[in-house]
């Protein structure tokens, strides 16, 4: 820990003033002229913000491409539908029949036009990845066929 001073000039102080008997140290011209404080720079924390505010944009678009990729090499590297399990949170647009959902396995949230039409708040669907493109940032889920695939098992534990 810095205290701004060595440590050595610390101890003598101490060692003087309880000599004198002088437990409290009242006098700050007494502390500063019996320690040779350290000028310490000034930091100025705005000083980065400029380059922080213009990589956000970069790293969330970066973030947003490697999860699509990961996507695309799940569908490419598989010989079956590739389906994930997820809950609507809620609608977004009516006459579109557009919905906010969750995809758990994917920690996702994404907006999905429903083919059926309308989706209650909380229904679990099983959807399927109908085309990803990473370049372009689109992913698209249609419902999954009743076979089911490689990740159709289930994220929770079966009812005892």
């Amino acid at each position: 820990m810095d205290v701004g001073c060595d440590i050595t000039q610390l101890r003598e102080y101490i060692n003087t003033a309880s000599e004198e008997k002088d437990n409290s140290i009242t006098s700050s011209d007494k502390v500063k002229e019996s320690l040779k404080f350290k000028t310490v720079d000034y930091i100025d924390y705005s000083s980065g913000l400029g380059m922080i505010f213009a990589a956000r944009p970069i790293q969330s678009s970066s973030s947003s491409y490697w999860h699509l990729e990961y996507i695309r090499r799940l569908v490419d590297e598989s010989i079956d539908e590739v389906m994930f399990e997820s809950v609507v949170l809620g609608c977004v647009n009516q006459e579109r029949c557009q919905y906010a959902i969750y995809v758990y396995a994917l920690g996702l949230e994404h907006r999905y036009v429903s083919e059926t039409g309308k989706l209650e708040e909380g229904k679990k669907l099983w959807l399927k990845v109908s085309s990803v493109n990473p370049k372009m940032g689109l992913l698209t889920f249609s419902l999954a066929s009743k076979s089911g695939g490689i990740h159709a098992q289930p994220t929770s534990a079966p009812a005892a």
